[in-house]
Formats: structure tokens, C-alpha cells, sequence
């Protein structure tokens, strides 16, 4: 039980993270493509 806790206190912030960054990526496309059209 103990290894299952600690496999998701791992992932849990990594997978927070990971959306993050996501989230960031696709904001700096957008503003990337604005830029590109002007």
C-alpha cells in the first residue's frame, strides 16, 4: 500500500505540472501567431 501512496504522491504534482506547462505552450503559440501576422 505504502509504494501505491508514494507512486501517487509522485505523479500527482508531475501530472500538475505537466498541464501547466501545456496550458503556457498553447498562451505563447497564440502569441507567437499574433506576432507572426503583423
Amino acid at each position: 500500500m505504502d509504494e501505491i501512496l508514494f507512486i501517487f504522491c509522485a505523479i500527482i504534482p508531475f501530472l500538475i505540472v505537466w498541464s501547466h506547462l501545456r496550458e503556457q505552450t498553447k498562451s505563447l503559440r497564440k502569441i507567437v501567431n499574433l506576432l507572426e501576422k503583423k
